[in-house]
């Protein structure tokens, strides 16, 4: 007679085989379809759970990480007259603070430290002004970018057209 087995741990159904008697983890009756599981109380074959992540929970993990990758972009090293310069929370700060003092009369720091340590002299605000500049463009291009990423998210009717933006 022809049995129906099912993984022991899995309970998915597994093929079939020829046996005299029925087999551990078989039964007689057949699966409705190849990815059936065995409900070992009820003795029945059922559909498997469906694992496959709803269109709204795709677009969530990709709305997450659209923003991850602006927010990595906003603070990518920049590079200004030939010198690489940290972009960080605490570099924009302490460029932000040097400006606005420079700006109320203090005098200007003597150098500037780029992203490879190296003492750069300023010699006038521009300087400063010229590092800012870049990194508040890189900021906006970033944000820009994630909009428009983001509303082609929202037009997104299928897991494809999501994993796609």
């Amino acid at each position: 007679m022809i049995y129906y087995a099912f993984n022991p741990i899995t309970r998915r159904y597994s093929g079939e085989t020829e046996s005299e008697g029925c087999p551990t983890f078989a039964t007689a009756t057949a699966p409705h379809r190849p990815d059936a599981v065995y409900d070992v109380i009820h003795r029945v074959w059922v559909d498997p759970p469906d694992t496959t992540p709803s269109i709204a929970e795709v677009k969530a993990a990709k709305k997450l990480q659209i923003e991850a990758e602006r927010d990595a972009q906003c603070v990518a090293n920049v590079t200004v007259n030939g010198h690489v310069w940290q972009a960080d929370k605490r570099s924009q700060e302490l460029l932000g603070q040097a400006i606005s003092l420079a700006q109320a009369g203090l005098p200007l720091p003597s150098v500037w430290r780029d992203a490879d340590n190296n003492d750069v002299p300023v010699t006038s605000i521009a300087d400063l002004l010229a590092i800012a500049g870049v990194i508040a463009q890189q900021v906006q291009t970033a944000y820009s970018t994630s909009w428009a990423r983001k509303a082609a998210l929202e037009a997104a009717t299928t897991i494809e057209e999501v994993n796609a933006v």
